[in-house]
């Protein structure tokens, strides 16, 4: 009896989750009640400028389609309500990722890193430090970074700042913390090169391994893997502050990898292993804390490896490492750019 009351339970609450509509997002309906007002504007500015709740679904509050929540959304939404302005257009999907090709993809190229302006690509090719510079057209022939910064040691996964400023690394070189250590050097412009790197020491560098460093964009943020977890750590003004590990749903299995870090702080890009090998997962700071992380959709994972995630300072293009994927299916690693693709009304 009990056994058949137990069937008829779970057959009950089958049903209802599986009859139960789910809610679709409404660009614009940031308190997902199905309807876009002036409530939802009261709820915009409580968040973007009081620190109030997110909005209840991922990109609701994204009016703009520019995969960002901020006072520009809330003037567009603003207008729409108010002075029948255009429709909230939401965040587009990822489209087909593109190889880089020739002269990057020439020699191999992993960890890619894009400038604030999207001109100038870095990224690693055996053991050192490369970038190219777009014409506008093209990229550039690669060509080892100037100065200071490439050594007989390994040196790889660059990041430069907003600023274009600083130069963050990994290397093992000698004067660390005794294995691979996160780097910093300075832009010389008296010279036009990178200068001599500063390791960061402690409390980002330890004894474990420390790389794959991201900042934010006003450099408060250091994100960065360290042992088999990422981790942030708060600048004080003066100095690093210790590192935080990310909750679970980012450190799930100590398989994660290859941390960035949106402009704004609030969307993680990183890798991490499942069936498929190495695969790009994306965690949104929500209310507080890193949402459960899940993997980028086709057609930027699909059932190829894909590594170190760089994503553009304006959130629509994402570029990163990828090996045996079409059309050249090449057992090299190549990088990859995928941009989010706007529908275009017919």
């Amino acid at each position: 009896m009990r056994k058949g009351l137990s069937l008829v339970l779970t057959a009950a609450i089958y049903l209802l989750f599986c009859l139960t509509p789910a809610h679709a997002l409404i660009p614009g309906d940031v308190n997902n009640d199905s309807n876009v007002n002036l409530a939802d504007i009261i709820y915009l500015v409580n968040y973007i400028f009081k620190g109030g709740p997110s909005p209840v679904l991922q990109f609701a509050g994204d009016v703009n389609a520019n995969c960002l929540t901020n006072l520009s959304d809330l003037i567009y939404l603003v207008n729409y309500v108010f002075k029948s302005g255009p429709d909230p257009e939401g965040c587009p999907p990822w489209g087909v990722p593109q190889n880089l090709g020739p002269p990057v993809n020439t020699e191999g190229a992993v960890t890619p890193a894009i400038s604030a302006d999207g001109n100038t690509l870095y990224f690693s090719r055996v053991s050192d430090i490369y970038y190219s510079t777009w014409s506008g057209s093209s990229w550039s022939t690669p060509a080892p970074v100037p100065g200071h910064v490439n050594t007989i040691y390994y040196e790889a996964k660059p990041f430069v700042t907003a600023d274009g400023k600083k130069l963050y690394f990994e290397s093992e070189r000698p004067g660390g913390m005794g294995n691979d250590d996160i780097w910093v050097s300075t832009w010389d412009s008296v010279n036009n090169e990178w200068g001599v790197p500063v390791n960061l020491g402690p409390p980002v560098n330890n004894s474990n391994e420390n790389s794959s460093p991201s900042l934010t964009a006003d450099n408060a943020k250091l994100f960065f893997l360290s042992g088999v977890s990422i981790r942030v750590s708060n600048w004080n003004g003066t100095g690093w502050d210790p590192p935080v590990i990310l909750g679970s749903g980012v450190n799930a299995n100590a398989t994660e990898d290859d941390p960035n870090i949106s402009s704004d702080g609030k969307t993680l890009y990183f890798i991490r292993w499942n069936f498929y090998g190495p695969q790009i997962y994306v965690s949104y700071f929500v209310n507080g804390d890193w949402s459960i992380a899940d993997t980028l959709p086709s057609p930027v994972n699909d059932s190829f490896s894909s590594l170190s995630p760089s994503i553009s300072y304006d959130g629509m293009s994402l570029y990163f490492s990828s090996g045996l994927r079409p059309p050249d299916f090449s057992a090299s690693p190549h990088i990859f750019v995928t941009r989010r693709q706007k529908t275009v009304a017919k």
